[in-house]
């Protein structure tokens, strides 16, 4: 995958183990898939996308001024006219006679304007060299666009997968909550339990049930800074897979090979 590339410190940490499983018929969300829906549908990868389009296009020498310019200076005019004109009459016992005039008038005009660009003492010259490592240096802003986006995708996605287990494992702290305060009501109800054993079941899981809601809110929450990084609807739902393990064959020198190589942020300066 050629995207990847830019980002084989992330990929090499993380190893999918096995096929995703399904909870309560919901779609499972890989971690490539989340990296896949980040580097198509991200707003800030757009953005520099069309930043990098942009530099790309003025790499010219008619941006830089070196070409001549034909320009053209156009002029319409359009106008209307309603007038009366009143003659005296020489003749006695007339009537003064009136004319009325009316129309339009319209105007068109065209000047064409030829520039020919002889010396500007090298300024278009320098001009046209700064332009191209301007188009490089933005090429070099969207893989670090790209890759800063990745290692927010990553950290979300392992941050919902972290609160994804913890609900489930208070789900089970309040089903065990629940069975435990089931049985004290019934022991106080055949006489062998004392209301204290009752009220301790009935705080834990009250606490279990308090923990369940809190770890629920930080979950969607979390899903929804995820989708933020994907470019995807807040409100889309989906779960992660749990079983991501990290790879203990890294190797430091080589990692920092690696970065004083493909670094963006060097390379830019």
């Amino acid at each position: 995958m050629n995207h990847l590339k830019l980002t084989s410190l992330f990929v090499v940490i993380v190893v999918f183990c096995g096929l995703p499983r399904s909870m309560q018929a919901q779609q499972v969300l890989s971690l490539e898939e989340a990296i896949n829906l980040t580097l198509a549908s991200n707003y800030d990868i757009k953005i520099e996308r069309y930043n990098q389009e942009v530099d790309a296009n003025n790499v010219s020498r008619a941006v830089a001024g070196q070409m001549p310019t034909l320009d053209y200076n156009l002029n319409y005019e359009y106008g209307y006219s309603d007038s009366e004109i009143q003659t005296l009459s020489t003749n006695p016992g007339e009537s003064n006679p009136t004319q009325e005039l009316d129309g339009t008038a319209q105007t068109f005009s065209m000047s064409p304007e030829l520039s020919v660009p002889l010396f500007t003492g090298f300024r278009n010259k320098y001009q046209y060299k700064q332009l191209e490592p301007t188009s490089k240096v933005s090429s070099q802003r969207v893989n670090q666009t790209m890759e800063r986006a990745i290692s927010a995708t990553v950290s979300a996605y392992l941050e919902m997968a972290r609160l994804q287990s913890q609900l489930g494992i208070d789900k089970e702290l309040i089903a065990v909550s629940k069975d435990r305060y089931r049985r004290t009501q019934e022991d106080a109800r055949f006489g062998s339990a004392n209301s204290i054993r009752k009220l301790q079941a009935e705080v834990d899981l009250k606490t279990d049930s308090a923990n369940y809601r809190n770890a629920l809110l930080n979950y969607q929450n979390s899903r929804r800074d995820l989708n933020l990084q994907m470019g995807q609807p807040a409100d889309m739902t989906y779960d992660v897979d749990e079983n991501v393990r990290l790879t203990e064959t890294l190797s430091y020198q080589q990692l920092l090979e690696e970065m004083e190589a493909n670094n963006s942020s060097i390379k830019i300066s």
